[in-house]
C-alpha cells in the first residue's frame, strides 16, 4: 500500500501526513470516509515535528517519528497491521514492559473487511536495535571488554512474551505441519547451490548436513499459538538503561509459515540465527574472520537459550519449547536469509553465508572456498 502526501507524491517526513494521522488518533480533526480511529492509550501532546526513521535501512513499512515521542507506522501490506495490534495488545495485558505503548490504530472499513492501515506507538527514548547494540557488544568483547548479561535479559523477556501470546492466542487442536517448510528448503537450497560463485559452492558442500537437520523435523508436542513471526535481534530495542523492548509483530513478509499457528521454537530458532548474523557483520566490519567471533556467538546463544528455558520453567510453561525442533528450524531460517537476500537485498547474503560456513561441516570431497569478508560500507 502506497503512502501519498501533497500533490499525490510519495509521503515523506515533514509533509504533515504522519502528524495528521497522529492527530486523528488523538481526537483532532475528522477522519476520511470509511476510516475509523481506535484509541488504546492517551497520546502525549504533540507539536507535530516530523523526522524520517530508518534511512539507509531495509524496512518493509513506512515510518515517521513525531517530536521524538511517537512513531507512526503505515503498513504496506494490508493485514500486517491487524496482526501487530492484536499481538501487542495481548502482550501488553501480561508483559507490558516487553513492548512499547500502543496509542492507537487507524482502521479502513469496507463492506467485507476491516483492516488496520496505520498505528501510533511510543518511541523508546535513546533506543537502538540489535543490529547495532549487539554488534557493538561483540566488538567490545573482541577488544578485551566483558560482555553484558544481555542474553539472560532477552531470553527471560522472550519467555514472558511467549507465555502471554500462548495465553491469549493458543490455536486449539492445531498440529504442526512442516512438510511445506521442508519442501521450500529443498527447492530453495538446491537453486541457491547451483550458481557459479563461492557462496553457492560453500552451500553445496554443506547441503547434506543442513538437509539432515531439516528432514529430521518432527511435529513435536509443543502448543501452537500466534508467535512474533519475524524475531531477530533487529527487533529488539535496547534503551540507555539497557532495558529491552520487542517491536514489529507484523510477521515475516516472505515466510510461508502460518505464524498464527506456530510453536515457540520457530521464533527462538530465528533469534538464535540472528546472533550468528551479528557475528558476520562484525567479521565484515573488521575485514577479518576472527575465530573468537563464532565462539562468542555460540556462548551468547547458549546463555539466551538457558535463560529462556529457566524463565519458562519458573512460569510453569516449559511445554512451550520443543528444543528438538531447533536444529531443523535454524537450518531452514538460514536458507530463508539467503532467499531474502537474493530477492530483496543482495548485499545481505554474506551474513547467512558466514553462518552456514561456520555451523555446518562440508563434505570431504566438495569444493569449499574460504569465506572472505566483503568490503561493504553498510550492513
Amino acid at each position: 500500500m502506497a503512502v501519498l502526501g501533497p500533490l499525490d507524491q510519495p509521503a515523506a517526513a515533514g509533509d504533515g501526513v504522519a502528524a495528521a494521522i497522529a492527530g486523528l488518533l488523538a481526537g483532532a480533526g475528522s477522519a476520511p470516509p470509511a476510516v475509523q480511529a481506535r484509541v488504546f492509550s492517551t497520546m502525549p501532546p504533540l507539536r507535530g515535528v516530523e523526522r524520517a526513521v530508518g534511512d539507509g535501512v531495509d524496512m518493509t513499512n513506512w515510518n515517521v517519528v513525531i517530536d521524538d515521542v511517537v512513531i507512526i507506522k503505515v503498513t504496506t501490506r494490508l493485514g500486517d497491521g491487524d496482526r501487530a495490534v492484536r499481538l501487542v495488545s495481548a502482550v501488553s495485558r501480561h508483559a507490558p514492559d516487553a513492548v512499547p505503548t500502543l496509542y492507537g490504530a487507524l482502521e479502513l472499513h469496507s463492506p467485507d473487511d476491516v483492516a488496520v492501515v496505520a498505528t501510533a506507538t511510543a518511541l523508546v527514548p535513546g533506543a537502538v536495535d540489535g543490529w547495532t547494540w549487539a554488534v557493538d557488544e561483540l566488538e567490545a568483547h573482541l577488544d578485551g571488554g566483558a560482555s553484558t548479561a544481555w542474553p539472560a535479559a532477552v531470553g527471560a523477556m522472550l519467555a514472558g512474551v511467549h507465555a502471554a501470546l500462548r495465553r491469549e492466542t493458543e490455536a486449539v487442536g492445531c498440529s504442526a505441519d512442516d512438510a511445506h517448510l521442508v519442501s521450500a528448503f529443498v527447492r530453495d537450497a538446491h537453486e541457491l547451490s547451483t550458481d557459479d560463485d563461492p557462496l553457492a559452492r560453500r552451500l553445496a558442500a554443506r547441503l547434506d548436513a543442513m538437509l539432515h537437520d531439516v528432514t529430521a523435523l518432527t511435529a513435536g508436542s509443543a502448543p501452537r499459538f500466534a508467535i512474533h513471526g519475524d524475531l531477530h535481534l533487529g527487533q529488539l530495542l535496547r534503551d540507555l538503561d539497557h532495558r529491552f523492548t520487542l517491536i514489529d509483530f507484523d510477521g515475516d513478509p516472505q515466510a510461508a509459515l502460518g505464524h498464527d499457528e506456530a510453536d515457540a521454537a520457530v521464533d527462538l530458532a530465528h533469534l538464535l540465527v540472528s546472533i550468528d548474523l551479528v557475528g558476520a557483520i562484525a567479521a565484515k566490519r573488521r575485514q577479518h574472520d576472527d575465530p573468537r567471533i563464532i565462539d562468542w556467538c555460540t556462548q551468547m546463544q547458549q546463555q539466551l537459550l538457558s535463560a529462556y528455558r529457566t524463565e519458562l520453567a519458573r512460569r510453569g510453561s516449559s511445554e512451550l519449547l520443543d528444543a528438538a525442533r531447533l536444529p531443523g528450524l535454524r537450518a531452514a531460517q538460514l536458507v530463508r536469509e539467503l532467499t531474502y537476500a537474493r530477492d530483496y537485498l543482495p548485499r545481505w547474503s554474506y551474513a547467512a553465508d558466514w553462518a552456514i560456513s561456520h555451523r555446518y561441516s562440508p563434505r570431504p570431497d566438495a569444493e569449499d572456498p574460504s569465506w572472505i569478508p566483503p568490503a561493504l560500507p553498510t550492513t
